[in-house]
């Protein structure tokens, strides 16, 4: 009993202190709900201006679990048999600089500067060696239908659980259109308890018939270590 309550105890330990691969510091988001798809350009334009938040970035999950993944994207010299099962992620624009994560290779998606970013795709370092790209930018990956061109490779970061390895992945571009959340940077201009109320107050203005309903990523990732926290 007390080897493995030593164990659970490092193994506890282990994955806290693991660098999951991004700042999760200050990273706040919120559900997709009523009028935000059609008032998304407003929402991220008063959130910018009024100096809550440095970056407004939509997703299709949050960053701290993963919703999709999929062994079916084609990509030039993918073997018949391949069944390399990847995390599939998606982002408008500008996820690395909100994030931290580390790039590798190549660029972020940006919709100003490159219009042609919504087929656009990053993919991490696992994704670049189990596609065996030696030179990833410029490659085509196909999924659903649509024909993305790889622009960036990033470090692996952790989407899922911190006690697993990560696994092969691909960011695709806003072309498939599946955003279920709206990611913020919250600047250090206001205090924590400020930048929540004008939050809320930019948020109802938008959105006036659904709840303000926000979510700290830091908060979310330390609710993965819950369980084996009461097993110890």
């Amino acid at each position: 009993l007390i080897i493995s309550t030593i164990m659970v105890a490092r193994q506890i330990r282990h994955a806290q202190n693991r660098n999951i691969g991004y700042d999760k510091d200050q990273l706040v988001y919120h559900w997709v709900t009523g009028d935000l798809p059609k008032n998304f350009a407003s929402l991220k334009a008063e959130l910018l201006s009024s100096g809550v938040a440095s970056s407004v970035v939509r997703t299709a999950g949050p960053l701290t679990s993963n919703w999709s993944d999929t062994w079916g994207i084609q990509w030039q010299g993918k073997d018949p048999h391949d069944k390399t099962d990847f995390d599939r992620f998606m982002q408008d624009e500008g996820l690395i600089k909100m994030t931290g994560m580390q790039l590798l290779e190549g660029r972020d998606l940006d919709l100003v500067q490159f219009p042609t970013d919504s087929t656009a795709m990053i993919i991490n370092e696992s994704a670049a060696k189990a596609m065996k790209f030696k030179n990833p930018i410029g490659q085509l990956v196909q999924d659903n239908g649509i024909t993305y061109h790889v622009v960036g490779v990033i470090k692996d970061f952790v989407l899922g659980s911190p006690y697993q390895p990560t696994k092969p992945m691909i960011i695709e571009g806003s072309k498939g259109n599946y955003f279920n959340v709206i990611n913020l940077k919250l600047t250090s201009t206001f205090s924590t308890s400020e930048s929540l109320q004008k939050m809320e107050q930019i948020f109802r203005k938008y959105n006036p018939h659904y709840p303000f309903e926000y979510h700290f990523v830091d908060e979310d990732h330390e609710l993965k270590f819950r369980d084996t926290q009461r097993v110890a």
